[in-house]
């Protein structure tokens, strides 16, 4: 027992400063050398210490303390919104209730070229609460990857309106991306909403992304709170700016707690909502799929690129992704 005690304070020890390390090397110390300069110290330091100072207790109360000292400083570092962003990131939006109507500024609109070249463009619009009538689960899957996606939302109103919202990493210009440092503070939260001839043409016509668009069971009255929600989130991200989390605050796990709060039901614990690859196989199996068709049917369906690959990202757009709705006339 006491040898499994020991094994465990050496566990805990070596995990404990493998993330201080990282958290300084990913900090908001001034320049990346220093950044680089005081992890190495921090790292190195202890493990000599321990491995050849005689007075282990005294080296692990140290070791605690500083530590402790570093994780405290690192957690009240602040999220921002004055960074260099790139472009596509540059606009935040925010919205303003009155009664049933919703004006949302800075619908995001770009017109893309390619991926890379597109023109900035928004809007502002404002919608009818009580018109809305649909939710639309959507994932994204890129370079082969089936087990981690994108994740969005896009609800539908009476006129043939949509507005989608997707969660994302606020880049800096020249930032790279990568899921470990999504979980040391490198990364604002950003809720984005746009049309869907960007937010979703961008994925099928340039990135060349598989794209699942599935109709859900979600009845207005819920999708409205669900909307309402994730707008009045947007709002304060305006005032009070967030850090993303690659685990807790990442494209599906932001959405789940509007989703839970909209149709005011927990939803169960799943691996599938970490590995969101599968989150529609989930919401599939949690009857939140407006389909009668098996699941491979109905993926294959849903799989929009197969409805927009040949033609330029239109003002159809969102009439052509959903060949499962009556056209207009009929």
């Amino acid at each position: 027992m006491k040898f499994l005690g020991f094994l465990f304070l050496i566990i805990f020890v070596v995990v404990l400063g493998a993330f201080t390390t990282t958290a300084i090397r990913f900090s908001n110390l001034p320049g990346d050398l220093l950044r680089q300069m005081t992890a190495g110290i921090y790292c190195v330091g202890f493990a000599m210490s321990f491995l050849f100072l005689a007075m282990r207790k005294r080296t692990l109360a140290i070791f605690f303390a500083v530590t402790a000292i570093v994780i405290i400083w690192w957690w009240f570092i602040p999220a921002r919104t004055d960074r260099d962003w790139v472009p596509e990131h540059g606009i935040q939006p925010h919205a303003k209730f009155e009664g049933d109507l919703v004006t949302v500024y800075n619908v995001r609109n770009f017109n893309y070229r390619t991926e890379e070249d597109f023109d900035v463009d928004y809007y502002d619009k404002t919608f009818d609460l009580s018109k809305i009538q649909t939710a639309d689960f959507v994932k994204s899957l890129w370079d082969g990857n089936t087990d981690i996606a994108h994740t969005l939302l896009s609800f539908g109103f009476s006129d043939g309106s949509y507005i989608t919202i997707s969660v994302e990493t606020r880049k800096e210009k020249g930032e790279a991306q990568t899921g470990l440092r999504g979980f040391f503070k490198q990364y604002e939260l950003l809720y984005i909403l746009g049309d869907e001839r960007d937010l979703l043409g961008l994925r099928t016509n340039f990135r060349k992304e598989e794209v699942y668009l599935y109709p859900t069971v979600i009845p207005p009255n819920e999708a409205r709170a669900t909307l309402v929600d994730i707008l009045e989130k947007a709002n304060k991200l305006t005032l009070e700016p967030e850090f993303y989390n690659t685990l807790s605050h990442n494209c599906t796990t932001s959405l789940v707690p509007h989703l839970e709060k909209g149709r005011g039901r927990k939803r169960r614990c799943d691996i599938r909502l970490l590995l969101n690859g599968e989150s529609d196989q989930l919401a599939y199996e949690n009857g939140s799929i407006d389909t009668d068709l098996s699941f491979e049917e109905a993926r294959r369906f849903h799989h929009i690129n197969q409805y927009v690959e040949n033609g330029a990202v239109s003002t159809d757009y969102s009439r052509r992704i959903r060949p499962h709705l009556p056209k207009k006339g009929k």
